[in-house]
This record gives C-alpha cells, structure tokens and sequence, in this order.
C-alpha cells in the first residue's frame, strides 16, 4: 500500500512538473481563458460600460464573427472607424465601426494559415504587415492597399519557426521580428534583406516601442521574462518584475507568468503589466514595480486584458475571470462592469475617438 502511495504521488508530481514545463516553453499552454488564447465574438458598449451588444454580422454571410476566435484588434490610426481583427478565420475587416465585417487577403493568405501578428504604418496606414504560420512555416506579408493584397517579405528558413511580433520603426528604418526560436530580426531596407539583432533563449512572444522617439524596445521573453534594449540590440538588461515583492505561490500550476505589459496612457515612466499574480504597475520605467489590489485575490488574479482611458488616464480596465472592472482612480477603487460574459473574455480595447465606446472579444 506505501508503495502505491509512493508511486501515486511521483507519478502526479512528474504530470505537474511537465504541465509548467509546457507552460514556459508554450506560454498559452495553461491559459485557456483570455486574449492568448483567443475569444469568440466581438462585444461593445457605447456608454462606457453600461450597455453592451453584439458586434460580429458579417458581409453577405450567415455565419457571424461570434463563431471565430478573436485574438486582438487593432484600429487604423488614420481613420479610427476601420477596425482590423485578427481571428482563427484569418484577418477580417470593418470600415463602419464594426456594425459589419469582410474578411481580407484570401487572394494571398491560404485559407490554411494562422494570423501570429498585424501592425500599421504609422505613416500610412493603408501599409499593413502580417505575420502568418502555413504548411509549418512563418512568413512576413506586406500590403500597401489595407489589406485588398499582400506580397511576402520574409520566410523563416527554419520550419516550424512562427514570427510572434512585428515592430516597425520608421525613425531609425528598422522593422524587427520576433520569432519563436528566440530570434530578434531587424531589416533596415523595407523587408528586402534581414539580419539577427540579438538571439534568445526561448520565445520571443512581444517587442514593444512606446513611440519612435524611444531610445529602447522592452522584449518580452516566453511569458515569463520582460528585457528592455537599447534600438541597435546593445544594452540587453532583465527587468525584475517579481523579484522585489514575491507572491507566495499557492499551488504548482500558479507559475509567474507575464501575459502583457502596457505603456501608460499619459506618463512616460509608468508601465503596467498583467501576470499571473496579478495586475502590476512601475513608475519608474520599469525599476520597480507593485501589486495594484483589486477586487480578486493575488492568487485568482490573471490578468489578460488591460486598457486605459485617454481622455482620463486615471480610468483603467481590467479583464479577470470573465468580468471587467474598472477604476476611476489608477487602480484604488473598483467597480465591476455589467458585461454579459457567456465564454471567455479576450482583450479590451478604447474607441481612439470617443474613450466611452469599448470593444471586448469573447463573451459570446
């Protein structure tokens, strides 16, 4: 019988062991819920809050966008009612406030391909880059028509290699590419040649850039490492999101985890940052950081999904346990939001022109 017992919980302890191994090297391994994972359907309020509906009717089709995995949205910084989506159905598009979608780049994205990664040309943003993962190979596209078509600029020699994040950097000339084999790239020639800025150990999940002034990129590692860099790679230095105030660790799977790292809204020093243990925030650019208490305990606190008001930077979101709550006053009191989670809640996002209008993927 003790040697059951024995076999019992060696077996158990190898089964943890190897579900936050996967957790390291596969980030969303444990997430199952909230932006890493993807939500289905697409969700706003047009009252800050108050009132929700359903945003997800797609152009002549019966099937609606509450069917797909919505992994981020991201809106056209030269006119703010075109709203892009990045689903499991591929890219889809709306030019009216999302009250209807259509999805873009069939002709050039195989209908077989997964959507890692989009952003913008600040200087114009009808030039799109997308990352996608087809037939086990990453590739980089590039469209100068807001998605009507798109050419390939780079394919990752290595199979299986996924370009995880896109910078692009008109100031210093530089679009940087983050890849799953820890690879930081960086063409300064418009995608036409590409050299290795700096090599990782593990994922290379996200490369951040608070604007192109910025003299640094802040790199985030798997999700369990943030680096900040100097623009020409030197300079690679970890910055200590746990290590100052340590959260006792209640069971095996709550490992510390970095699910996203947001620049404030209105002081350049302040970031925030959602983890595993929580909602952090630094004012010294990263030197130091707290726990922001919220209405959740530490230990049920993950924190997927973060946005701030720009209008009021003092009004913060935050998504936990498929519910929103919201602070007035940088994250001392909270309320939580009537929204009507049915599934899980993904990211949230403010209306550029109007902070009282809120997209939220999931809930559907």
């Amino acid at each position: 019988m003790r040697q059951l017992l024995v076999f019992l919980i060696f077996f158990f302890l190898i089964i943890a062991l190897a579900l936050v191994a996967l957790a390291v090297v596969f980030p969303s391994f444990l997430s199952g819920l909230g932006s890493l994972g993807g939500a289905k359907g697409l969700t706003v309020s047009f009252d800050g809050g108050n009132n929700w509906q359903g945003r997800n009717a797609i152009l002549n089709s019966k099937t609606t966008l509450s069917r797909y995995k919505i992994y981020d949205l991201f809106f056209d910084n030269q006119n703010s009612d075109t709203i892009y989506a990045l689903t499991d159905d591929g890219i889809y598009k709306s030019t009216n406030q999302a009250e209807l979608w259509f999805r873009i780049g069939e002709k050039d994205i195989p209908s077989s391909a997964k959507i890692d990664s989009l952003i913008f040309d600040q200087s114009n943003s009808q030039r799109i880059f997308v990352s996608i993962f087809n037939k086990n190979s990453g590739q980089l596209l590039k469209s100068e028509d807001g998605g009507g078509s798109f050419e390939v600029l780079y394919t990752s020699p290595t199979a299986g290699v996924r370009i995880n994040s896109i910078v692009l950097n008109n100031l210093y000339g530089q679009i940087l590419l983050g890849t799953s084999n820890g690879g930081i790239l960086e063409s300064r020639d418009n995608g036409k040649s590409w050299s290795v800025l700096r090599w990782m150990e593990g994922s290379v999940a996200k490369i951040l850039l608070r604007s192109p002034n910025d003299s640094q990129y802040l790199v985030l590692n798997g999700n369990t490492k943030l680096w900040r860099m100097d623009i020409d790679g030197q300079n690679f230095k970890e910055i200590q999101l746990f290590s100052l105030k340590p959260s006792q660790l209640n069971n095996i799977f709550q490992s510390r985890q970095i699910y996203g790292v947001w620049f404030d809204e209105d002081t350049n020093s302040i970031i925030w940052a959602g983890t595993s243990v929580g909602l952090l925030r630094s004012v010294d650019s990263g030197s130091r950081w707290n726990v922001v208490q919220t209405l959740v305990p530490e230990k049920n606190s993950r924190i997927y999904a973060f946005a701030q008001d720009f209008s009021n930077p003092q009004i913060i979101y935050v998504g936990m346990n498929n519910k929103i709550y919201k602070s007035q006053d940088a994250g001392t009191h909270w309320s939580v939001l009537n929204f009507p989670a049915k599934s899980a809640m993904g990211a949230i996002k403010i209306y550029p022109r109007k902070s009282s209008i809120i997209f939220v993927t999931g809930g559907n």
